[in-house]
This record gives structure tokens, sequence and C-alpha cells, in this order.
């Protein structure tokens, strides 16, 4: 469920693309305008990527892809902590 390379070998359709597939391909979609494109930019542009490293934009793409977890995880804790609690008992 959280594999990208599942998306990439597996899965053609755009339409079922993985959440993190889509965020890989966003993020090396970047890097090589930043790295390969430079010349042919404009100003604007090229200001705007000089202020996103990679690195930035890695850990952006971590929060995107944490926040649904934050926003479900509070509703579904009780589940998670009986599971934990039954599987610790020892019989």
């Amino acid at each position: 469920m959280n594999s990208w390379a599942d998306s990439l070998i597996y899965v053609s359709n755009s339409r079922l693309w993985s959440f993190q597939f889509i965020l890989r391909n966003m993020l090396q979609t970047m890097t090589v305008n930043t790295l390969f494109n430079q010349q042919a930019m404009d100003p604007s542009t090229m200001d705007l990527l000089s202020r996103a490293s990679p690195e930035s934009l890695k850990m952006a793409a971590v929060v995107i892809g944490t926040i649904p977890i934050l926003c479900i995880y509070p509703f579904l804790q009780k589940y998670f902590t009986k599971g934990v609690l039954i599987g610790s008992i020892k019989g």
C-alpha cells in the first residue's frame, strides 16, 4: 500500500496511481526541470525554484502524505490500542 514501485511496474492508468507515486513523479520532474532547463525558464520561475531545494520538496511531500493519517488516526485510535492490548496478552 505504501509502495510507489508497484505503481511504476504494474499500473499504466494514471487515475489508479498511488499517492506516493504521484509525489515521487512531482519531485523527479521538479528536480529534472531545475537541473536541465535552467536557461529555458523565465527569471521569476527560476527565482521560485532556486528557493525550493529538492530536500525541501521531499519534506513537503512527507508533510502532505502525513496529513491524512493525522486527521484519521484520532478516530481510529481506540481500535489500535485495543489490538495492541489483545496482542500483548499471553495465554
